[in-house]
């Protein structure tokens, strides 16, 4: 399950007090949190960068061309 740490400490306290369906929830989404965006200061970096190339790409009007300083920073 992919939440917010707010959240993750929301649902923990819940199960904790034994509020009702709490357990259940976590249970059905896989007893466990997922991290997507990873967290080295570099893999994390070229993971956001590579967010920020693939957003402005589908985000662009249809014939222009992406900006050159962007396509230059898109890591391999």
């Amino acid at each position: 399950m992919m939440v917010l740490t707010a959240c993750e400490r929301k649902i923990e306290r819940s199960i904790d007090c034994r509020k009702v369906g709490y357990t259940e929830l976590f249970s059905r989404f896989g007893d466990a949190y997922r991290q997507v965006t990873p967290l080295d200061g570099e893999e994390r970096k070229n993971f956001l960068l590579r967010q920020v190339v693939e957003v402005a790409k589908a985000q662009r009007p249809q014939g222009w061309m992406l900006l050159v300083l962007l396509e230059s920073q898109e890591p391999s």
